[in-house]
């Protein structure tokens, strides 16, 4: 959400299955990340990959928490994907 209220562009989600893929679903498990301080800050695309950058340390939740579920689950169907 940072990435949008800052910058006014989309939010960068990041999606474990796309709606063409069987285990697709409209309702999202939010999981909130922070970029680590003075960490490269590349856009990431891959669920597996933004994982590996937490067990690495360069994300983690909001304020420093563990990354992981935010506690909510958002109804966002997708509409339109570039790919």
């Amino acid at each position: 959400m940072n990435s949008a209220l800052l910058d006014g562009l989309d939010p960068l989600n990041v999606l474990a299955w796309k709606p063409n893929q069987g285990r697709y679903s409209p309702l999202w498990d939010v999981h909130p990340a922070a970029w680590a301080p003075g960490a490269a800050k590349p856009r990431q695309t891959r669920v597996a990959d933004v994982f590996d950058l937490a067990a690495q340390g360069v994300i983690s939740g909001p304020g420093g928490a563990p990354f992981g579920p935010g506690g909510s689950i958002v109804d966002c169907p997708i509409v339109s994907s570039d790919g």
